[in-house]
């Protein structure tokens, strides 16, 4: 079945857009179903600005392997020039998830895993999109990668690890904010300079151990 579109429009602010969004939704699916595979998707855009990432408009949360929230800023003063950039590299990165998660049978169950899942997800929307890595793919310098892989290494089979802190930042901790996705794209960045025959979309179902060559 295909991916089945939701769009809450009880907030009259996102009720003017609904008939773009779906329009994109449905032209982005259509790239994005050229390269990976899935099934029974519900994908629900809801407003909720608190949840978009600054500087963009849309967001995005894999919730499981069938369900995925879009959040929008509908308020922001450049949201209907954005919806066509941003709505499909937003479905791209979590759909690259569910299928992930569809194939695998889980999210990420340790530190790597989840860099990994991240980093896949996030090469993909280059794949499909191309443009500029996104602003947390690149947070970090070269040599902050570098101490931070490290750091990190100690972790990585670790099931109880921090996601939080480890993605989101953590003050106490001493990891800015998004490390996690600046270390994830770094190792599938290495992976596939390796291995060029590779994309993330091939690689969508691969065990996580199979990158381990890119961080020693």
């Amino acid at each position: 079945m295909d991916p089945r579109i939701h769009i809450l429009e009880a907030n009259p602010p996102l009720r003017r857009f609904a008939a773009i969004l779906r329009k994109e939704c449905e032209h982005s699916l259509q790239r994005i179903k050229l390269l990976l595979k899935f099934k029974d998707v519900d994908i629900v855009l809801a407003d909720d600005p608190r949840k978009v990432v600054k500087p963009l408009v849309i967001g995005g949360w894999t919730q499981n392997s069938h369900l995925v929230f879009v959040w929008l800023n509908s308020s922001h003063r450049y949201f209907a020039n954005r919806i066509r950039t941003e709505i499909g590299r937003t479905l791209a990165h979590e759909l690259h998830h569910v299928a992930r998660w569809q194939l695998t049978g889980k999210y990420g169950r340790n530190l790597f895993e989840a860099l990994v899942t991240e980093g896949l997800a996030d090469h993909f929307v280059l794949q499909v999109f191309d443009g500029k890595p996104e602003p947390w793919d690149i947070v970090l310098s070269h040599g902050a990668l570098k101490r931070f892989i490290i750091r990190a290494r100690r972790e990585f089979a670790n099931r109880s690890y921090d996601h939080r802190a480890w993605f989101y930042g953590s003050q106490g901790r001493r990891i800015p904010k998004w490390t996690g996705y600046s270390l994830g794209f770094y190792v599938v960045a290495r992976y596939l300079e390796q291995h060029p025959r590779e994309t993330p979309a091939r690689l969508v179902g691969a065990s996580a151990n199979k990158f381990f060559s890119a961080v020693k």
